[in-house]
């Protein structure tokens, strides 16, 4: 075992694949600029499994692919109960808020609220989606510069600010729905690629067996661990239950999302997607998993990690893809590229859709002339370099907070789950009025923010320390490289880090999983309470299609259809 490096051919593979990238959103930017089709699509008839496969790509990033397998790897597979999560989600999707949207025939679901409730409702939840994006901004361009510095030696510094300064610039050109699909492509060739080196890794380790026996002796099985502490950072509950919550905030509520959904002509074939899209789903998740089982057996006797091969838990995949497709030459660059193009549509879109959100919601509102096409242009450009320099700098910091899979979630519960706080009042309590509504999104919002502050500083400051299981490493051949030597020295350390927690309980401490979980509930709660004290007769909706089905045998005679 030893430091591996991209080859010549992967760097020629890397470079072509991510030209290819930046050439084909620029190119279809500008074919549709120039017959006039920009969203065109929109109106075009939805097919069931195209559809069904563009949601399933939605949820899938390179978070995703790189955060649950060294999530497995270092932790066990606790996690995987999280396809429980999503089957839950799927059930409530079908029966609590899909039926809805599709009733008003509403293509972005915060629109919703404007009529449920009313603008200022509207407002705020536009305004928390774009800060839960924006948080997450860092994460989508640290995890393929985070692969890309495994695989190359190039300082991650450098590569995370050349990526962020293409970005900006792809982003000022490609503007929102132009690159739907190819973001698809291209993490679809990450995945078939991810797929080769795993059949590839399992071949080489003994097979599916093998992989099960040296998953039980390394402790890395764990399904049910029914334990209620909530400080724990990963049991049966918190996973169960607070990913259901946050998959709901994810899908449920999700303007792309919902937008495919509500495409179709009947409920019936909404429930055939919904249906297709929860299996893959379940299937993606699991072979992810399993990927981190598959390095663990590859690395049972020497973990890279601790020997320093790697510096980072999400840096193990993209060696491990390193090693195992090293008779396939291209590969490795081929995966890295799939992970640099997906991030580099991402964050295109994501900026886009921030700056255009920030433009209307806030800026718009203090200024009084009209603005020229080429005056808001300039604005929403200058709006998305802001926010890059800031996301730029929160980069720089990334590194010292928790695994990939606990930003992610973070960066997401501050404003995620009021949000989705927001949707479930509405759909569910026709006491809840508006006052309630920003009462409780607010409350929740300002909780959510000091919890998670505080969490990130206990862990920068090393107080909160999620220690991963057992790794190995006498079976390691250190080779120094000092002053050019190759002394080969056997070693005979066996590294044995049992999870621990620090004593007492504090809220900065509660499992990340449950963060939408709690901004969720918060919001309902206090939204419920200060609804039930200002409540007025004038708050009644006289339109029970604003609400879910099956509350509409509950609902008081002035709840009638329209």
């Amino acid at each position: 075992m030893a430091v591996l490096y991209f080859s010549y051919i992967d760097y020629a593979v890397f470079t072509v694949m991510f030209g290819f990238s930046c050439i084909a959103g620029i190119s279809l930017r500008s074919f549709k600029r120039a017959t006039g089709s920009e969203y065109s699509s929109e109106h075009s008839p939805a097919k069931i499994l195209p559809v069904a496969l563009c949601l399933v790509a939605s949820t899938l990033s390179g978070v995703s692919l790189l955060g649950f397998p060294s999530e497995i790897y270092t932790h066990g597979t606790q996690i995987s109960m999280m396809v429980i999560s999503i089957i839950i989600m799927g059930v409530i999707n079908n029966y609590v808020y899909l039926p809805v949207f599709y009733e008003l025939q509403l293509r972005n679901p915060i629109d919703y609220l404007a009529i449920r409730f009313d603008g200022r409702v509207r407002k705020i939840a536009s305004i928390f989606n774009s800060i839960g994006i924006a948080l997450s901004l860092p994460l989508v361009i640290y995890v393929p510069s985070l692969a890309l510095t495994q695989v190359s030696g190039v300082n991650l510094n450098i590569i995370s600010t050349v990526m962020f300064l293409i970005c900006v610039s792809y982003a000022a050109i490609v503007r929102m729905n132009t690159t739907q699909w190819l973001n698809a492509f291209q993490l679809s060739i990450t995945i078939v690629t991810l797929g080769i080196v795993l059949f590839m890794g399992v071949d080489s380790v003994g097979g599916v067996s093998t992989v099960w026996e040296k998953s039980i002796e390394g402790n890395r099985l764990e399904f049910f661990n029914m334990d209620p502490n909530p400080i724990i950072r990963c049991t049966f509950w918190s996973v169960v239950i607070g990913n259901t919550f946050s998959w709901l905030g994810f899908v449920a509520i999700n303007p792309s999302g919902v937008q495919r959904f509500v495409s179709f002509q009947s409920m019936g074939d909404i429930r055939k997607v919904l249906f297709i899209f929860v299996a893959l789903a379940v299937v993606a998740k699991l072979v992810s998993c399993f990927s981190g089982l598959i390095m663990f057996t590859k690395y049972f006797y020497c973990d890279p990690l601790s020997m320093g091969y790697t510096k980072k838990a999400g840096e193990i995949l993209p060696y491990f893809v390193l090693e195992v497709a090293s008779k396939c030459p291209g590969l490795s660059g081929l995966f890295i590229a799939g992970l640099f193009g997906t991030a580099l549509n991402t964050m295109s879109v994501a900026l886009s859709n921030i700056a255009t959100d920030i433009f209307e919601e806030v800026i718009a509102l203090f200024i009084s002339r009209q603005l020229s096409k080429r005056d808001i242009n300039l604005l929403i450009t200058g709006i998305i370099i802001t926010i890059s320099l800031v996301s730029a700098a929160a980069l720089q910091i990334i590194g010292r907070l928790g695994s990939l899979l606990e930003l992610f979630q973070c960066a997401y519960g501050i404003t995620g789950g009021p949000v989705l706080g927001l949707f479930t009042l509405g759909v569910l309590f026709p006491i809840a009025n508006k006052k309630g509504a920003l009462t409780g999104a607010l409350v929740s919002a300002t909780f959510m923010t000091l919890i998670i502050i505080q969490h990130q500083i206990d862990i920068w400051n090393q107080s909160l320390i999620y220690r991963s299981r057992e790794m190995r490493t006498y079976g390691c051949d250190i080779y120094s490289f000092l002053n050019d030597s190759s002394t080969k020295i056997n070693t005979t350390i066996h590294v044995i880090q049992p999870v621990s927690y620090d004593e007492g309980f504090s809220l900065a401490k509660i499992s990340f999983h449950y963060y939408y979980f709690i901004g969720t509930f918060i919001t309902v709660l206090i939204g419920l309470l200060v609804s039930w004290i200002t409540h007025k007769d004038e708050d009644s909706i006289n339109n029970y299609f604003m609400f879910s089905p099956f509350i509409h045998k509950f609902l008081r005679p002035v709840y009638i259809p329209i």
